[in-house]
């Protein structure tokens, strides 16, 4: 499976629902560190639809983050990842789900490297 660099622009794919897309943008600092903005495009409109951050680089859990419809079939949320503080470029890959299902038909892993503190 290819991965796609949600940091490095938008990673694009079609189903047969249509095309998707997905990428994330630096927001800034917070009270826990830097702050992310996930934003995906989706020709469906999935309930409860949820992006699961899971170590790739290693495991530290699964932390799932909740996406909001923004516009029409646009869907966002503002998230921090958690911190490494053994491997400070940790690659989080980026699992979409409706509620408990993941999403199956998606043919890129879409990853990013969180930026150390």
């Amino acid at each position: 499976m290819a991965e796609c660099d949600l940091l490095a622009g938008p990673c694009q794919w079609t189903t047969q629902a249509g095309q998707w897309e997905a990428v994330i943008d630096t927001v800034g600092e917070g009270e826990q560190g830097t702050e992310y903005q996930l934003t995906v495009i989706t020709p469906e409109h999935p309930e409860r639809f949820l992006a699961v951050l899971r170590g790739e680089s290693m495991y530290m859990g699964e932390y799932p983050v909740p996406l909001g419809n923004r516009t029409g079939n646009g869907y966002s949320a503002i998230f921090t990842a958690p911190f490494c503080t053994v491997d400070t470029t940790m690659t989080w890959r980026v699992d979409l789900q409706q509620g408990q299902e993941p999403i199956r038909d998606i043919p890129l892993k879409l990853v990013f490297q969180a930026e150390p503190r």
